[in-house]
């Protein structure tokens, strides 16, 4: 009687895989993101996602980012003739709050004050003005310097696109009365 082994194994062996990764988990609309696979040497990258993307690098860069952006991004390509398994990424996007509306009075004259008022979703607020950031957490800010003012408001990571306003004072002429001279704001109301 004759016997004889045979042996054999199954191995992953040569087999390739993408790994991927996200530069960031928590997007807002309006944000960028990059996607990256793990290099292999001599392999090609084919990238597809929502609405049609496709890309065939490495590394890619998606931004400004809308809702649209949101979903499964696929990895896969081939080491030589060898085909590498896929890899996916789920992107949650995070609608980001409108940009507030900032309201103020049409007259302002120099020697005063003008409060701002910004109306929005965010939660907290952050104005800028012409000498940098206010320590400012409310949604008006009271100013008596012109120039250039932001105000962004945010509800959790995601920040508002800012809304800029130029403040400048309203122009004034001097009115003889009786005998005194007393500055005026052009429009302002007499009595």
């Amino acid at each position: 009687s004759s016997s004889y082994a045979r042996y054999g194994y199954f191995s992953d062996f040569r087999k390739y895989y993408h790994q991927t990764f996200v530069s960031d988990d928590e997007l807002c609309a309006g944000e960028s993101v990059t996607l990256s696979a793990e290099e292999i040497v001599g392999a090609t990258y084919e990238w597809t996602g929502p609405g049609m993307f496709n890309a065939s690098t490495a590394v890619i860069e998606l931004g400004p980012l809308t809702l649209d952006d949101a979903g499964d991004y696929i990895v896969s390509g081939f080491a030589g003739e060898c085909p590498i398994e896929p890899d996916t990424l789920t992107l949650v996007i995070v609608p980001g709050p409108d940009a507030p509306l900032v309201e103020y009075a049409d007259i302002w004259c120099p020697g005063s004050e003008i409060t701002l008022t910004g109306t929005g979703s965010g939660e907290t607020w952050t104005w800028t003005g012409p000498s940098g950031n206010l320590d400012e957490d409310s949604n008006t800010l009271t100013v008596a310097e012109p120039g250039v003012y932001s105000a962004t408001n945010q509800n959790g990571n995601c920040i508002s696109i800012p809304t800029e306003v130029n403040l400048e004072f309203s122009s004034a002429e001097v009115v003889q009365i009786a005998d005194n001279q007393v500055p005026v704001c052009e429009a302002s109301d007499w009595y």
